[in-house]
């Protein structure tokens, strides 16, 4: 007599399994639930009740997922600033060796555009003397990015394209503060100047700041 096996079937490699799916999915509607609802009201207003209602999941997955709210938030950091995280330990690596200063502007300012929360993150959870995302902000992007930009910076010194009296750290603090203010001060922008913080202005602001940036920086000779 053949004995029937209480062993489930061998899952195909390479195909996730419906459960697989069904987490992902919910994981990427809570992080994109709580993009949405701090960036309209706001990251203490924003509960998990909220944004599990928002991602049509039950609030304990968000503690599944994430430990908990600031876990998302980590997250949420994490994710957003992975693309130019990527490009830093490419440059750490040789393996991007003629990265410029100029993309890493523009890229540095696309990612604020595309994540209009983050720069509300870092105000609420950097910033502060007990932010709680400022160790991980730190460690992982700032400090290594901190490092990188004054080398892009000697590189363009060296090669003419800025003068070579500017000190380059104080160079990268100026780099820094062209490229996050407008996204800080993008609530009072509108009423203040007339100017509505859209994608159209986001693309006139990059290239406007980069030039405002070299043409104060500049030899003479770029």
């Amino acid at each position: 007599m053949t004995q029937t096996s209480n062993q489930p079937a061998a899952r195909q490699p390479g195909r996730p399994s419906s459960d697989q799916a069904a987490k992902v999915r919910a994981r990427e509607a809570l992080l994109n639930a709580a993009r949405e609802l701090f960036s309209k009201v706001g990251f203490d207003a924003a509960t998990t009740k909220m944004i599990a209602a928002h991602a049509c999941v039950n609030p304990a997955m968000i503690h599944y997922y994430f430990g908990g709210k600031a876990g998302l938030n980590e997250a949420m950091l994490r994710e957003a600033l992975q693309p130019l995280l990527d490009r830093v330990k490419a440059f750490e690596a040789s393996e991007i060796p003629d990265l410029s200063l100029s993309e890493f502007f523009g890229m540095y300012m696309h990612t604020l555009a595309e994540n209009p929360w983050l720069p509300k993150l870092m105000v609420r959870e950097v910033l502060p003397d007990n932010g709680r995302l400022r160790e991980i902000f730190v460690s992982e992007f700032a400090s290594r990015a901190a490092r990188m930009i004054p080398v892009l910076i000697r590189r363009d010194q060296a090669a003419g394209r800025l003068r070579p009296e500017l000190d380059p750290t104080l160079t990268t603090l100026s780099f820094a503060s062209m490229a996050i203010f407008p996204f800080l001060a993008a609530p009072i922008i509108e009423p203040a100047l007339g100017i509505r913080v859209d994608r159209q202005f986001i693309e006139r602001l990059i290239p406007h700041t980069a030039d405002i940036f070299y043409q104060g920086a500049a030899t003479g000779e770029r």
